[in-house]
């Protein structure tokens, strides 16, 4: 009787979490490697290379490949310094030598002596340099000796806790000085400024930078893919979810493939959107930790914005505008000092935790983070852990409010009795201040005083184009007759007419503002001959459009649902989408 076959168990290709130490499943970064190849011999002498990036993009695994990449006449060693103690100078040039000595041995068959840790403590440089340095000399005859050095902060955040001199820094600059056969590739966190000793600094002005992020396109699509060939096929459409949700970032890859491998492995031929779904709350929960780590490293700014987003952009990762944003804050009784949010912004992009998408318009650039804010926290949480904070922002704004309030409301009125007088002046026509604008006069407007502007744009064209990157059928009808503004380019007026039309889903959708010439709460930028103005509508409704040479150039208007009563929505029982001028709107129900 022959005993009864059991089943194969299949390994998981995918790793995650820790460093690729194996070419296999290693992916893209091509152009890092070439970027190394290219810069690392000098003319005169060879450069220092530094490599940065985000937590968890890969940094440490291009390491480890990087002897794969180059010139035989390089041998790389990698020197982690998250191993190593850093308690001391003749410690820290005795534990470098043994790890090269020990590398050099299981990498390369290059056999050294093994360094004494009581020769260091003299002179640990002197004993690195002519006593180490010089036996790898001999052996490794005319090739260079590459040391990659990994988590290179530590030494930063060494010599500020005082565990190791400053003078560290002076020294290896020394050691690249006079070893033209020494290079060096520092790989440091993803913000430069973190540097915060001006000794480490000087040593890494002269170095080359190269930024490792995301992956392309291509090289995460062979992640996805190719591993499990043989086991599974992923379907385009789920090939493409994956990378929606992860923006091709090395390690959510590598965490969702293995989950899906971990799960679907022999039990399904082909994997859809829908295996992918089924997988997200364990890719989100298996991530918590990083998320955490993104979460933990912003400032209370960045948090608020964060948690605000992840509202707006409940459904999906959409794109939002900044004055979502603000206006979000109010429904939630908060008010953001004067350039908070945008600053904050500012410092998400660089951190690469938000992504810009087209001028005001940003997004979760890792959409599993939005994912997890959702999940895992609420903006009410963080008003309960930081009230006294949140209450300052507000005191700042309510003392602001009374200095800009008549500011704003004066350059609104100003701008209509310029115009007015403009429009009078250049076309004999006679314009009065509307008396439901905030400040404007309860009686009849005064008489406008001549004011020649110092930019007049007559542009008395109108044009009709699609709306690039609208979800539909979308078309603007644009007619502009002049634009006036007074000479510091502060004041505005514009007698306009446009219409947007779209369908969407089946949904017929009109929107159309006349002539505009009646509402002057618009603010101008002038230089060399273009003109961008924003227009605030009310209720919420802004816009901008630039002009040149008499030409409609670029333009998009956000109008929330209130607004739009010319001619009035069908009110529906359900909700309703549209994006107009590549803005998401979304018509709630009965709105």
């Amino acid at each position: 009787m022959q005993p009864q076959s059991q089943p194969q168990t299949l390994t998981n290709p995918y790793v995650a979490g820790s460093p690729l130490t194996q070419s296999a499943m290693f992916f893209g970064r091509e152009d890092v490697f070439d970027f190394v190849r290219r810069t690392l011999v000098g003319q005169h002498q060879d450069n220092i290379l530094v490599l940065y990036g985000q937590r968890r993009t890969g940094k440490t695994s291009v390491l480890y490949q990087m002897r794969h990449h180059l010139d035989a006449k390089y041998v790389p060693i990698l020197i982690d310094l998250q191993g190593l103690s850093l308690d001391s100078m003749s410690g820290f040039f005795w534990e470098l030598a043994t790890t090269i000595q020990r590398q050099l041995r299981r990498d390369w068959q290059i056999e050294l002596p093994r360094p004494e840790s009581a020769a260091f403590a003299q002179n640990p440089l002197k004993q690195f340099q002519e006593g180490f340095l010089e036996q790898a000399w001999e052996a490794l005859g005319d090739r260079h000796l590459l040391l990659m050095i990994d988590e290179a902060l530590r030494l930063d955040e060494q010599v500020r806790a005082g565990k190791l001199d400053p003078q560290m820094f002076d020294l290896i600059r020394s050691l690249t000085q006079h070893n033209p056969r020494l290079n060096f590739i520092f790989s440091i966190g993803a913000r430069l400024g973190q540097v915060e000793s001006k000794e480490f600094e000087v040593l890494l002005n002269p170095a080359l930078y190269k930024e490792i992020s995301f992956l392309d396109r291509p090289s995460a699509e062979a992640l996805i893919a190719k591993p499990a060939q043989g086991v599974y096929r992923v379907t385009d459409e789920a090939v493409q979810r994956i990378a929606e949700v992860t923006s091709c970032h090395a390690y959510f890859t590598q965490l969702l493939c293995h989950s899906l491998f971990s799960r679907y492995a022999g039990q399904m031929p082909v994997l859809g959107v829908q295996e992918v779904e089924s997988v997200l709350p364990e890719v989100v929960e298996r991530g918590t930790v990083n998320l955490k780590f993104v979460w933990d490293d912003s400032s209370l700014a960045e948090k608020v914005v964060l948690l605000i987003m992840s509202e707006l952009a409940a459904r999906e990762n959409r794109a939002i505008m900044e004055e979502e944003i603000g206006i979000a804050l109010k429904s939630h009784g908060l008010a953001a000092p004067e350039n908070e949010v945008s600053a904050a912004l500012r410092d998400l992009v660089a951190r690469e935790v938000v992504s810009r998408v087209e001028g005001y318009l940003h997004k979760f650039s890792v959409d599993l983070m939005r994912l997890w804010l959702r999940q895992s926290q609420r903006i009410e949480w963080l008003q309960d852990q930081h009230g006294e904070e949140l209450k300052a922002w507000q005191a700042q704004v309510e003392v602001a409010a009374p200095i800009a309030a008549p500011r704003r409301r004066g350059l609104v009125l100003a701008a209509a009795a310029t115009a007015a007088a403009v429009l009078a002046l250049s076309f004999g026509v006679v314009f009065a201040l509307p008396r439901f604008l905030p400040g404007a006069p309860a009686g009849p407007a005064p008489e406008a005083v001549p004011t020649t502007p110092a930019v007049v744009y007559d542009i008395d064209r109108c044009e009709t184009r699609p709306v690039p990157g609208s979800d539909g059928k979308v078309v603007t009808d644009t007619c502009v007759t002049t634009i006036q503004s007074e000479s510091e380019g502060k004041l505005l007026r514009v007698n306009m007419k446009w219409t947007a039309r779209a369908t969407v889903r089946g949904l017929d959708f009109v929107i159309e503002k006349g002539d505009d010439v009646r509402n002057p709460n618009m603010v101008l930028e002038d230089s060399k001959g273009n003109a961008y103005f924003y227009v605030d509508l009310g209720g919420g409704a802004i816009g901008k459009t630039s002009f040149r040479n008499g030409t409609t150039v670029t333009g998009w208007f956000l109008f929330p649902v209130p607004v739009l009563a010319e001619p009035p929505l069908a009110v529906v029982d359900r909700d309703q989408e549209i994006t107009v001028g590549g803005i998401e709107l979304t018509r709630r129900r009965g709105g």
